[in-house]
């Protein structure tokens, strides 16, 4: 038999972040666990490989689960209330995915301007 160790044992049976609705370009995600760190539960809406957080204090899993793109970017700039202030900047409500993937992250630009 094998000896995990407890706190391993707890990372497996209770995972930081739920996954709630997982698409090709983007997926939902619930954390509650980090709340030290966000300063409460958060939910995420995640585009492309982790490219882009937007995220808003509380559990908002319920009702972005069967949202489109477009629809979660409206309700995140309906409830820009709970935004929170570690999230990435909120595109425009018409935005889309390809056009979020094809604009820098500025710390992006900085390190380009930098190494130059």
């Amino acid at each position: 038999m094998v000896n995990i160790p407890h706190a391993i044992l707890c990372e497996l049976r209770n995972p930081p972040n739920k996954i709630t609705r997982d698409a090709k370009e983007f997926y939902i995600s619930f954390n509650y666990r980090d709340r030290r760190i966000y300063g409460g539960e958060t939910t995420a809406v995640v585009v492309g490989q982790m490219q882009r957080f937007y995220i808003l204090m509380g559990d908002h899993t319920k009702a972005l689960a069967d949202l489109s793109f477009n629809d979660c970017l409206n309700y995140l700039h309906d409830h820009k209330d709970q935004y929170s202030n570690i999230s990435d900047d909120l595109p425009d409500r018409n935005t889309t995915i390809q056009e979020i993937l094809a604009t820098p992250l500025p710390w992006m630009e900085k390190l380009k301007l930098k190494n130059k």
